[in-house]
């Protein structure tokens, strides 16, 4: 998924556990996995740091945001489909 991101647009996500990027518990994601043995996770979008904007797009933002991760997106569903299908 991170190459398939950064093949549009050059962006580099860098993929790491949630816990290192902010404090958190209990979010949907581990109830999810934990409850429903669901594969869950969460992209962190544009901007990269709270003096870009924090969790604030900017405008210009939102539409190369989405042509990035659409591909990825597509990809994680394709794989998620392939695995229930074997």
């Amino acid at each position: 998924m991170q190459t398939l991101i950064q093949g549009v647009h050059g962006k580099i996500y860098v993929p790491q556990q949630s816990s290192a990027l902010y404090p958190t518990a209990g979010d949907t994601t581990d109830w999810t996995y934990g409850t429903y043995g669901i594969p869950s996770f969460t992209v962190e979008l544009r901007p990269r740091t709270f003096q870009e904007g924090g969790f604030i797009l900017p405008p210009d933002h939102i539409l190369p945001t989405w042509e990035e991760n659409r591909p990825a997106a597509f990809r994680f569903v394709e794989q998620l489909l392939a695995v229930s299908v074997a």
